[in-house]
This record gives structure tokens, sequence and C-alpha cells, in this order.
């Protein structure tokens, strides 16, 4: 519900904002997501593992610790190098909501330590409620800011307020219910906990940060390359593609993480337990994905106005990288789970800096859409190759899903550059030709749908 609400909004957003504000905004974004990554240390994975809740309110309170320092560490770089981080940016001055950089990654980085703690309850109404809460937040303010003199300072600020919230919600309902859990708390257990687990922040942490990066740092490459409104244009296109995708993945990725946690000694038992869902969910995005590939410039003109239509060119080189995100997200738990911190943090540099060389020749050759297309496709092949390889550790069989996910995405690629070229070609006869198509995409999808919930049924069962 939340990210319909951030979906809904957004029409209104393009039509009372620039792709230039859009564009400081994708920078503060950019910013707080990347030093948030690293603001927990990744001890907040620690937070769903030990067996009694005394250990686990430790992790938590550990976790919430490094987000303090973090946090401020970021505010000394700030006012230490202002200069510096402008002049990159292309700027002569640091924007006016610099300062609030520091907030948003105590922000964020609290609400995740929080978030877990809610995943170790299995409290997942909580977390529905406070993203809903979250996105009611941002979307009020920052709409209502577009009327005021600072509209984009108010962006901004939308942006942080929108982090913050539900934070309270979960201190309030945590400290009621389950106040037992951190009485006692001591540096000493701690301390125990963070040596313990030095595997996350050595091998998590940079694996965590490099995703974070692939994620934003496209866009600060962008504004510094090609201007604010090509970071705007991105960032719309993120919003409507990427972000959805990652919350989808990261719910998906929490509500198995217990499960496979519960069968850590049995690898076939994990890879089984992962199958389902990736079978599921690649039978539900290819199609739409690839409908939205070959439509996307129309589908964002039409629906954020044409002064956006180049989001659509961003997006439709985003959608594989989309995909592959939703399709894969319940494996992410695994590399926790299973000790694959260092798989994990070879994938993620590896991914990363081949994608940011194709994106580097690519914008050379082809400009801004270029540059995003090099990037998204290059992490897209990364991911897939990445969690085949996985499946293959797991003792399950990655051909097969292979030869699946390919299977469907050549056929509804083709389904819909067919009919796109047919309603280029003639407007008047298109709908003799394109209702039947589309009616017949609609029997394959649900036969491909079908035929994955009957497997993942009969895998259930055995």
């Amino acid at each position: 519900m939340a990210q319909v609400i951030a979906l809904l909004t957004a029409p209104v957003l393009t039509r009372l904002y620039s792709p230039d504000q859009f564009g400081l905004l994708s920078v503060y974004m950019s910013v707080v997501a990347i030093v948030g990554a690293a603001a927990t240390l990744r001890y907040e994975m620690v937070i769903p593992l030990p067996k009694r809740d005394g250990l686990a309110a430790h992790a938590l309170a550990l976790s919430l610790a490094c987000v303090v320092v973090i946090a401020a560490l970021s505010g000394v770089v700030l006012l230490a190098f202002p200069d510096a981080i402008a002049s990159w940016l292309g700027y002569e001055r640091l924007p006016a909501f610099s300062f609030l950089v520091p907030v948003g990654v105590l922000a964020i980085g609290t609400y995740t330590a929080l978030s877990n703690w809610a995943v170790r309850q299995r409290a997942f109404p909580v977390i529905a409620r406070t993203k809903l809460f979250q996105a009611i937040s941002q979307s009020f303010i920052q709409i209502g800011s577009a009327f005021t003199p600072f509209a984009t300072f108010g962006l901004v600020l939308g942006n942080l307020l929108g982090q913050s919230a539900g934070i309270g919600s979960f201190i309030r309902i945590f400290s009621r219910r389950d106040r037992a859990a951190f009485v006692g708390l001591d540096w000493e257990r701690a301390k125990f906990l963070a040596l313990h687990y030095w595997r996350f922040p050595a091998f998590s942490l940079p694996a965590s940060v490099a995703f974070s990066a692939s994620q934003y740092l496209p866009a600060l490459i962008l504004f510094s390359q090609f201007g604010a409104a090509s970071s705007g244009f991105y960032l719309l296109a993120q919003r409507v593609g990427m972000m959805p995708a990652s919350v989808l993945g990261t719910a998906i990725s929490q509500s198995i993480y217990k499960n496979l946690a519960d069968h850590r000694k049995s690898r076939e038992a994990v890879g089984r337990a992962a199958r389902v869902p990736v079978t599921i969910m690649a039978a539900l995005t290819i199609g739409p994905a690839a409908f939205a590939a070959v439509f996307a410039p129309l589908i964002v003109e039409v629906a954020f106005g044409p002064e956006w239509v180049e989001a659509g060119h961003y997006l439709r080189w985003m959608v594989p990288w989309v995909c592959a995100t939703v399709i894969f997200g319940a494996m992410t738990p695994i590399v926790a789970v299973l000790g694959f911190q260092k798989l994990g943090l070879a994938f993620q540099l590896g991914s990363l800096a081949a994608s940011l060389l194709a994106m580097s020749v690519a914008g050379a050759m082809w400009g801004s859409v270029g540059a995003v297309a090099g990037f998204a496709l290059t992490k897209a092949g990364s991911i897939v190759l990445y969690r085949l390889h996985m499946f293959h550790l797991i003792v399950i069989n990655p051909f097969r899903i292979a030869l699946s996910m390919s299977l469907q995405a050549l056929v509804f690629v083709l389904i819909f550059v067919i009919t796109k070229e047919i309603v280029d070609y003639d407007v008047l006869s298109e709908l003799v030709y394109v209702v039947p198509i589309l009616t017949g995409a609609a029997l394959i999808y649900a036969i491909f749908v079908w035929t994955a919930l009957r497997a993942s049924r009969l895998s259930v069962g055995n």
C-alpha cells in the first residue's frame, strides 16, 4: 500500500516540480542512502539470529549505537570538506539542505535496526503500518511544500520526515510488549556480539554499501556529468521501477529470513525454501516487465507529462534490473544464513565495478540514456549469474530455473515488440490485431503463473 501511495503521488509531484528540482532531491537521497547503508555496520542482521530475546536486544542496542556514531561522522565530513564535495557536484557551495544529511542517516539507520527487531518478532503488520505512515507523511509534505517559497527544501524535508515516520510507532509498541528483553543491557554482552559476529561488518558491510551505491551512485554521476535534470529523470525512473522493486524484494527477504534461518543446518532445505518464491515471482514478474520495457517511454509521457519522457527511456533499460531484483529477492538472506559473506562481498564489489565501467563507456558513446542502459543491463546480468551460482551452492539445479526464465522473457518480449510495431504502423486497424495478441499474451501469462504455483505446491508437499 505504501508503494501504491508513492506511485499515485508521483504524477502529481512531476507536475509540481521540475526535473532540476528532482535532481537536487536525488543528490540528497543518494548520499543518505549510501552512508545509511553503513549506519548499523550490518549488526541489524544479527537481531533475528539469537534464540534468546535478551541477546537479540543487545544486538539492537549495538546497532543503534553504531547508527549514532556513523551519523555524527557524516556531519563531521560535511563540515570538514564542504568545498570539495560541492566542487565534485558542480556547485560553488553545498545546497542549503546539506545539514539534513546526518539527520537522514540517523533516521534510516534507526528504522532499519528497529524493523529487524520487528522481523524477529514476526510483527509484519507493524512494519506494513509504519511504511504506510512513511508514504503518507512524505507525500503530504512534498505536495504541500510545492506551494511555498522553499519548494525544493520542502521536497528534501518531506523525504527526511518520511524516513523518520514510523520510528515512534516501533518504539511505543516494542517498549510495551518487549520491555523485559531490554532489562539489564550491558556493554560486555554487546561487545561479545560485536566480536562473535565480526563477519557482518567485515564482509556484509562493504557488500551492503556496494549494493546501495549501485542503486544511488548513478544519480550522483548523472548529476555531475550530465546535469541536474538527468539526475531528476533517473530519480523518477528509479521511483517508478527500482524503489518498488527494492521494497518488494526486501519484504520478501524479511518474510522468509526467519524460515531460512530455521533451516540453516541444511543447504538443501534452504535451497528448497528459497526456490519456491523465486519460481513464483519469476512467473508473476517477467510478463508485465516485458510490457513495461517495450512501452516505457509512452507510459511515462502519459502518466508524468511530456517533460519527463526522457525518464521513460531510462526506465526501459532499467526494467531487466528491476525484474532481477524482484525475482531473486528471497535469496538475499541466504548470504547471512549460510555464511556466504565473502561471496556476497565479491559479487557486490565486482558487479558495481563492472556496472560503473559499462556506464562510463556507454555514457561517453551514447549520452545519458546510454549511461543508464550500460549500468542497468550489466547490473541485471550480474544479479542473474550470481543468484544462479548461489542455487548451485545450495544444491538446486540452476539450469532449469534459467531456462524457464529465459523462455518467459523471450516469449513476452517478442509479443510486445510485435504489438508495438503494429501500433506504430497502422493506428486505424491496430485493434484488429492488438486485441487478439494481448488476449493471447494474457492467456500465456496465466499458464506460466499456474504452472509455477502448481510446481511450488508439489515442492512444498515433498
